[in-house]
């Protein structure tokens, strides 16, 4: 074979294998589009709307558990707020304070403070949650059931404390007091004055377990991946429900900016669904849900549909290769 005829049978060659590539190619590229292109199209749109739907639902429903969670925190508020109401509108233990207030010396006096002890004690006996319920009087002495964690707290720290003051000045108001031993214990104070009987009884005094709130979230039956925290007018948290919460300086930018919000929504941080709600006294609930609990079922959906995209092009690849070498 001579050059000339040799290269013209290269280049006869190399036409054919070029035609022969861009037909492969064409048809695997075209293979690839129509198995492909659609899946991830509506694989995506579909994980998109998913995933905000599945937001915006868990955030509904969120808010609507965590409102059952306040009214359940605002019943047990106002359970125990109820008993010293009880306890300054006991006609009979009014009575007693009017005379132990009149002769505070005296032997009947002496008597009849033992009687109002009783009245306090078989209060404070009847419910478990309470550690402390006294009247703290004027001249510093108490009537009823303190703890000892607490006398050096009540006798000594808050009888010469503005908090005191402030509580003697205010006839009507209920305070809530927190971070006393160890964060261990709630403080209710409200004054206790008798306008009929016109006698001065002092502050009434009760201290509740913190440990109280967590019988009451385990009551409800929460989901594991909930943590919930109850904070007080001073931005303190008074108890944390749930063992995988989000860092403490996390929590506290958290905290700061729900106090600088409504009394109620929700907002996102840090990849975590954060809800919250106002209870009666000033104290708020704040729920964290993380968002990778949201979302799980949601990503397995998003690999299951990807790995259906490539096993799809592998298999147009295969078909257009088949074709191609059949023409």
């Amino acid at each position: 074979i001579k050059m000339k005829d040799l290269m013209k049978l290269l280049k006869k060659r190399k036409i054919r294998f070029k035609m022969s590539w861009t037909i492969k190619t064409k048809l695997m590229v075209t293979f690839l589009s129509i198995a492909i292109v659609p899946i991830l199209i509506v694989g995506s749109f579909s994980y998109i709307v998913a995933e905000n739907t599945v937001k915006k639902k868990v955030a509904v429903f969120s808010e609507q558990l965590l409102n059952q969670i306040n009214m359940n925190v605002t019943s047990f508020i106002n359970e125990y707020a109820n008993k010293t109401t009880l306890v300054i509108t006991n006609s009979n233990l009014a009575d007693l304070m009017k005379d132990i207030n009149n002769n505070s010396y005296s032997y009947e006096s002496i008597q009849k403070s033992k009687e109002a002890e009783g009245i306090l004690k078989s209060i404070a006996n009847s419910d478990g949650n309470i550690s402390t319920f006294c009247i703290l009087q004027q001249d510093g002495k108490t009537l009823g059931t303190v703890d000892a964690r607490s006398q050096d707290y009540i006798k000594n720290k808050l009888k010469n404390s503005p908090l005191y003051d402030e509580i003697r000045k205010n006839e009507d108001k209920v305070y809530w007091i927190t971070g006393i031993n160890d964060n261990s214990e709630i403080f209710l104070m409200r004054e206790y004055k008798d306008a009929i009987r016109k006698s001065d009884n002092g502050v009434l005094i009760m201290s509740i377990k913190v440990n109280a709130f967590k019988s009451l979230f385990e009551k409800m039956n929460l989901d594991e991946n909930n943590n919930i925290q109850i904070v007080d007018e001073n931005k303190n948290i008074i108890f944390n429900y749930g063992n995988n919460g989000i860092s403490g300086d996390t929590l506290s930018k958290i905290i700061e900016e729900v106090y600088n919000k409504d009394l109620y929504g929700n907002l996102v941080k840090d990849s975590s669904l954060i809800i919250f709600s106002s209870c009666s006294n000033g104290w708020k609930i704040v729920s964290e849900v993380p968002m990778n609990s949201l979302i799980n079922d949601i990503r397995l959906s998003g690999i299951f549909t990807l790995i259906i995209g490539a096993v799809c092009g592998i298999t147009a690849v295969v078909i257009g290769l088949y074709i191609a070498r059949g023409i």
